[in-house]
């Protein structure tokens, strides 16, 4: 054959392999399956960013090492503070904003600042004005009053506790 014919043919299957390429590359996050391809979605999302920041709070907790470098619980803060300010109407908003209160409540108890225990405080004190209904809002009503019984302020802890204990009766 002359190349002049072998022309149209050689365009025809390099368009085919173009296609199969294209197709192929649409397909790859389903061969894994449909929770396969939700799932790597997911890790852009508030719910995804807040669940990886979690994993990053339990491995400061457990790691001794990873634990008491200070820079390392401001950076777990960090990422927590970027969701609710990124995604302020999504629904891990209020985890988001108590788990930054335990943070820096937990760097309180450990480097001993007090702006730490007032930022505990103020994030604790959001969670319950903004996110009444929120499920971790007796979680963040509890916190607030063991800060107040560490201060030695019984009175404030009780009401903290008497609040948080309407949620179960």
């Amino acid at each position: 054959m002359s190349p002049n014919r072998l022309l149209p043919l050689i365009a025809l299957l390099r368009f085919l392999g173009q296609c199969l390429l294209f197709f192929s590359l649409l397909a790859l996050p389903l061969m894994n399956g449909p929770a396969q391809a939700v799932s790597s979605r997911s890790t852009v999302t508030a719910e995804g960013r807040y669940k990886k920041a979690f994993t990053y709070y339990s491995s400061l907790e457990k790691s001794a090492k990873l634990g008491k470098k200070r820079e390392e619980w401001l950076r777990g803060a960090r990422e927590l503070e970027q969701i609710y300010q990124q995604y302020p109407r999504d629904r891990v908003v209020p985890s988001a904003m108590y788990l930054t209160g335990r943070i820096y409540y937990r760097m309180h108890q450990q480097f001993y600042r007090t702006e730490d225990l007032e930022k505990a405080v103020a994030l604790f004190e959001q969670v319950v004005s903004r996110f009444p209904k929120a499920d971790v809002i007796d979680d963040a009503l509890y916190s607030l009053a063991r800060i107040e019984q560490a201060k030695g302020n019984a009175k404030e802890a009780a009401n903290y506790l008497s609040v948080s204990k309407s949620f179960y009766i």
